[in-house]
């Protein structure tokens, strides 16, 4: 929260743009990517907004994104993970997680 002098919440007029600037860059896995998360306290709700100004899509240094309020804002990043396994009898299963459309994570995390 952004506060004034007098004590009250501090909300931007029009859209401000935020940028997140990293010490060091950070890895992104090659089948993943990165995703804001905004907790919109007001109308309980949670949205997921991809990110923008990305300087690269493996190496992060710094990313932005379009705030409309002060509020809880979060980086995410996303992976799909794939293994096998096989069983004492010898059957092989591939499982894979990914980000189904309930989980409301756009799409861009899948291969």
């Amino acid at each position: 929260t952004i506060m004034s002098p007098d004590g009250g919440k501090v909300e931007p007029a029009a859209p401000v743009k935020v940028v997140i600037t990293y010490d060091e860059k950070i890895n992104v896995a090659e089948n993943g990517g990165l995703n804001v998360v905004h907790f919109d306290e007001q109308n309980d709700e949670v949205k997921v907004m991809e990110p923008k100004d990305l300087d690269d899509q493996n190496e992060v240094g710094a990313l932005g994104f379009t705030a409309e309020s002060f509020s809880v804002y979060g980086i995410v990043g996303t992976e799909v993970i794939t293994a096998q396994y096989i069983t004492a009898d010898g059957e092989t299963y591939t499982i894979t997680v990914e980000c189904p459309p309930e989980a409301k994570i756009p799409r861009s995390c899948s291969p």
